[in-house]
């Protein structure tokens, strides 16, 4: 499998992005989600982390 560096690379106009992403640990049960938004400039305008319990795979 190939790995590439990737970057975070700003929204174009006058748009907002939004990346998310997600963990599961399954002897514990539990997963974690996570989003973040930001502007052109990069500036953060939202963010929200949760761990979700009792999650079954």
């Amino acid at each position: 499998m190939r790995h590439e560096c990737m970057s975070w690379c700003p929204p174009t106009g006058s748009v907002v992005k939004l990346n998310f992403d997600a963990a599961f640990n399954e002897s514990r049960e539990k997963s974690v989600s996570g989003v973040v938004v930001r502007n052109v400039s990069g500036e953060v305008l939202a963010f929200e982390t949760v761990v979700h319990g009792e999650v079954a795979f």
